[in-house]
């Protein structure tokens, strides 16, 4: 649950009318400039190193410390009395120690209430934030209108102090669920802002009472999932604070809690470290809501503003900091970059142990939970369950603490289970059951998560008919989620995380049944096939989901029915969450009527949903298809394959895989394989070294491991042999880091390694077995891909034959080095080895454009392919006219073949880069209003008729292994924008062998018409083995059958 910070009541402690009459104050602006974004670094090396070097400020700590040990007074009187205990409270909130801070507050409230108005009025208001965040939300609205009914009977005139107090009691009201009370407080903060408007003091004090309506309203939008209204809200609030810091920031008044030794009732508006505090606050909840809208580059831009202002005004030891920290960890794991995620995780803790907590502390145990499940997340179970140990066994210290606080967690059971101590994991996942079945309604996909983790647990235990029934209740409730989450692109990485652990441990509950029970084994085999089709492409779903969804969708019915389906399946999710939690809360805390309500408006909005969904499936059937595709299925599969066609498609689980060979005739086989992902991803990267081994020249070829090929298709392909032999195509789905290795190279029986030298070298290559020589090889992205691809029409036969950009100026730099020598770069061919460059941003902080290396040799690819394929000069562009503005603006529906020799790129390798793309000529070039990225949702827009898109510079094994699957996304994007089938690269190529093979297949498709491209692919390959080479006059120095020449190119699609 998403707490927000507020304004500290401090800020309510003045005379604010003493005038009336007309407004003085400037007027606002409706909206607020959205602030220019620059992409920050691609790691979080320089925020480590900001709080290395920021000193602690020990002071606080020493000094709030001092304090809680200070003897109870002697003295009787009433405001000594009050004072002790809320300088106590200050002094444990400065240690983190909410519980305690909590404890003294209630006694200075109670015991010994202030007989100064504002004194008292700030102690109630106090005391409500710190009930609010122990959880006891029932308290802290009871508190808020009692402060409301003391201000008004104690201190009329202090109107002012009413938006701070209705900002909290929205804030109360939507974490309680009770949006209606919510509504009707933000009605009434809009009249008494009207009122205060016409106040003397709004011109002081207008921006105070702005930031607090506007982030009243930023509380009431986000509770609801209405993320876009909450970012609105939420910059107008920054932009109030920040105007009214600017104003006060060299002021040299401080009020200090904890330090004063006298207590007085002071206007706090001039204290520029309240307005710190709550612009840093803000930033991390705009971070928050960002991020639940993807935005993932603004949210880390803005937690890492947050934290940089924190460091530069309370010191490295602040509560502060550690907030940030933990919310920076969040944005970077929701990246993938899990590792960054745990260290800053860790920094998050010993922040705030060095804030002086220790031992029951909520925000230690906040900070401690956060750290196991970025473990989890980063795979560091024995870890994470270490982190959640300690934070319990610190919790259970405090018995009062420990009767509230909830152990129960999701990512702790996984822990658990992936650490062999499966009877913990049973017993919280059982205790995490029972509380959901108490209070949930039917069976929402909360209840069935914690469910499919008991399947899970019982299935360790070897429980399998107890885990069947169990998953049975529960999986179709979560697969029927995650099509929801990817069509709306509101799944988060822990959601996904959590979902890929469930769906293969129900693989394996499926394997199970198909090998013990013979009569059960087809319909597993079946059922597998769909679960591993979900699991498979969540990733590349979701990506070309967000694509979809952003595209300049040219229908404004279809633009604004996705909007709708969108905002509501966030609604949806935002509610499911608030729901979970009020029912989590303990006995005293439950509401009844607000928990109806709520369940009672998802209904609604699920029916909503239903009907949008219906509505753009039978309007726009296309978009709909994209977005959420049909459930793969196995019969589904065979009515889409040509008789001398099968696919074969795998999954691969951490130790083990699955594999399913699909035909237009006979029983599927279906086998589970004894190879899991962690041995073949090194299995894949042993192959790969002698594919892209980075040398210059033909004797630091390393030799490629035929063996290993060998055992590789022993292990993946040849449990289902018996279902392709004969046919004439192989339709394969990969999965993982197989899709870095085309299956074409695989070797097909024992053989003997080839000697590198003789007088030719790489000759004895041409008598391996390699799986080409028996059957074309394809590739489609996934299995429901393949409907896609097999119900486009025929292309206009009247079409231009091709269409090519290549040798982009990444840099002015690089164009003006080319202009000085271009000459003599797409002349020279001197060494023996002439690789293609590859992007290497791998170890790189910050990488921009300009850091990718020319492809010179390119040029003279495209042109010679054109040639080949009878293209016109002005069907090339080269150089400045390789752009993104080229592209976008030209008609690319007449083209048989376009080819963009350029590199490939995945989420990651360039600054801010979230999506794949493909690098064109820099804007510092060109002069165009772009980054110089053809990005999937550019292409996604593109209208296309084309045979073939040829990727020739791509590399799958970029991006720390997330390259195939960011190939996988830009084929789909190019799918979808009417492309039939790609032509990519899985590393970088001899530019030499490269030409003449793709030459050789662009000539052979003229010649022979109705050929398929698998098999036109096949003969290329072919042709390179048995008669390629580099030769010297009719000397031939090196052969091409070595697979570092002929296997780089791989057909995805059809």
């Amino acid at each position: 649950m998403v707490r927000f910070a507020f304004i500290p009541p401090l800020l309510i402690c003045c005379n604010i009318l003493l005038f009336s009459g007309v407004s003085f104050g400037a007027p606002v602006k409706e909206e607020v400039d959205v602030e220019n974004i620059k992409a920050p670094p691609r790691d979080i090396k320089d925020i480590l190193k900001l709080v290395e070097q920021t000193k602690p400020d020990l002071a606080v700590v020493e000094r709030a410390q001092k304090i809680v040990a200070t003897p109870l007074p002697t003295s009787q009187d009433n405001e000594v009395l009050n004072h002790f205990y809320t300088r106590r409270s200050a002094a444990f909130e400065d240690l983190g120690n909410t519980s305690e801070a909590l404890k003294n507050l209630e006694i200075a409230v109670n015991k010994y209430p202030s007989t100064n108005p504002r004194l008292h009025l700030n102690d109630l208001i106090n005391l409500s934030v710190l009930e609010n965040s122990g959880g006891k939300l029932t308290a802290a609205i009871s508190l808020i209108q009692k402060a409301q009914a003391y201000q008004l009977s104690a201190l009329p005139n202090l109107v002012g102090s009413q938006m701070t107090m209705g900002r909290l009691l929205t804030t109360y009201y939507v974490n309680s669920g009770n949006f209606e009370l919510a509504k009707k407080e933000l009605n009434t903060m809009e009249s008494t802002l009207g009122s205060l408007k016409r106040s003397r003091g709004f011109m002081e004090y207008g921006p105070i009472w702005e930031a607090a309506y506007e982030g009243a309203r930023g509380v009431y939008f986000s509770g609801q999932g209405q993320w876009l209204e909450s970012e609105r809200s939420l910059r107008k609030t920054l932009y109030f604070l920040e105007a009214q810091h600017q104003k006060v920031k060299n002021s040299s008044s401080k009020i200090d809690v904890v330090g004063d030794d006298v207590r007085v009732a002071a206007d706090a508006t001039n204290n520029p470290r309240i307005y710190v505090t709550q612009i840093s606050n803000r930033e991390l909840n705009l971070a928050n809501v960002l991020l639940r809208q993807r935005k993932l580059i603004d949210a880390e831009f803005y937690a890492r503003k947050s934290i940089t202002l924190s460091l530069s005004s309370f010191g490295s030891n602040s509560i502060e900091v550690a907030r940030g920290l933990r919310s920076l960890a969040t944005i970077v794991n929701e990246q993938g970059r899990y590792s960054e995620a745990v260290l800053l995780s860790r920094l998050a803790v010993s922040t705030v142990k060095a804030a002086g907590a220790t031992g029951a502390n909520i925000t230690l145990a906040l900070a401690q939970r956060s750290l196991g499940s970025a473990l989890v997340a980063d795979g560091k179970y024995a870890e994470a369950n270490q982190a959640f140990d300690e934070m319990a066994a610190a919790i259970k210290t405090d018995p009062e603490m420990a009767k509230s606080y909830q152990l129960g967690d999701l990512d702790w059971v996984l822990a658990m289970l992936k650490t062999g101590k499966n009877s913990q994991a049973n017993e919280m996942v059982s205790k995490m059951l029972k509380t959901q079945e108490l209070t949930a309604d039917k069976n929402p996909p909360r209840l069935a998560m914690v469910r499919a983790f008991e399947a899970a647990s019982l299935q360790t235990d070897n429980k399998w008919a107890e885990a069947d029934a169990a998953y049975k209740l529960s999986m179709p409730v979560l697969i029927d989620q995650v099509r929801n989450d990817a069509e709306n692109d509101t799944t988060s990485i822990k959601q996904q995380q959590r979902m890929t652990f469930l769906l293969e441990s129900y693989l394996a509950l499926l394997a199970h049944t198909a090998k013990t029970d013979p009569s059960q084994a087809p319909l597993a085999a079946a059922q597998a096939f769909q679960v591993a089709d979900i699991a498979r492409g969540s990733g590349v779903q979701r990506a070309l989901t967000a694509s979809a969804a952003r595209a300049s969708i040219k229908d404004p019915q279809l633009a604004s029915l996705a909007r709708q389906e969108q905002d509501l399946q966030r609604r949806i999710n935002t509610l499911s969450e608030l729901l979970t939690g009020l029912r989590s809360a303990s006995p005293d805390q439950q509401l009844p009527n607000v928990q109806a309500k709520i369940q009672s408006d998802l209904e609604t909005f699920k029916s909503q949903r239903e009907s949008l969904k219906k509505e753009i499936e039978k309007k726009f059937p296309d978009y709909a298809e994209l977005v959420e595709p049909k459930p793969a299925s196995i019969e589904r599969t065979q009515r889409l394959l040509k008789a001398d066609e099968v696919l074969v498609s795998w999954y691969f689980a951490e130790n083990v895989g699955y594999v399913w060979a699909i035909s237009k005739q006979g029983t599927p086989k279906f086998s589970e394989l004894a190879i899991g992902r962690k041995q073949m991803a090194k299995e894949v990267s042993q192959l790969r070294k002698a594919l892209d081994p980075g040398v210059s020249t033909i004797d630091e070829i390393p030799p490629f491991d035929v063996a290993l090929a060998y055992k590789l298709y022993q292990q993946i392909l040849a449990p289902v042999e018996d279902g392709f032999k004969g046919k004439k195509v192989l339709l394969v789905v990969p999965h993982a880091e197989l899709g870095q290795l085309p299956i074409s190279l695989l070797v097909t029986q024992a053989t003997a390694q080839p000697s590198k030298g003789g007088s030719i070298a790489f000759v004895g290559y041409k008598t391996v077995p390699w799986l080409i020589r028996d059957i074309a090889v394809a590739q489609v992205p996934s299995v429901t891909a393949l409907t896609a691809l097999r119900s486009l029409p025929e292309g206009n036969p009247n079409r231009k034959n091709f269409i090519g950009f290549g040798d982009p100026y990444f840099s002015g730099a690089q164009e003006k080095s080319a202009q000085k020598s271009n000459a003599i770069q797409l002349a020279t061919r001197g060494i023996p080895l002439k690789l293609r460059s590859a992007p290497k941003t791998a170890g790189v902080s910050s990488a921009e454009l300009a850091l990718l290396p020319r492809l010179p040799d390119t040029s003279l690819e495209i042109q010679e392919i054109g040639r080949a394929v009878g293209a016109q000069p002005e069907d090339i562009f080269l150089h400045k006219q390789a752009s993104v503005k080229q592209v976008i603006s030209m008609d690319l529906s007449d083209r048989k073949v376009i080819m963009f020799s350029t590199h490939g790129l995945v989420p990651g390798e360039l600054n801010g880069l979230t999506q794949p793309a493909l690098a064109m000529s820099s804007p510092e070039v060109t002069g165009d209003q772009d980054d110089g990225l053809l990005t999937m949702d550019k292409v996604i827009a593109l209208k296309l008729d084309a045979d073939w898109v040829v990727l020739s510079a791509c590399n799958t094994a970029a991006g720390e292994g997330s390259g195939s699957e960011a190939v996988s996304g830009l084929g789909r994007a190019f799918f979808f924008a009417g492309a039939k089938a790609l032509l990519v690269s899985n590393w970088p190529v001899d530019s030499v062998a490269s030409r003449t093979m793709m030459t050789d297949l662009f000539r052979n498709q003229q010649k022979a018409q109705g050929t398929g491209k698998a098999e036109l692919l096949r003969q290329a390959m072919l042709n390179q083995i048995d008669q390629g080479g580099m030769k010297e006059g009719s000397n031939m120095k090196y052969a091409y059958a070595h697979p570092l020449f002929w296997a780089p190119f791989v057909v995805v699609g059809d």
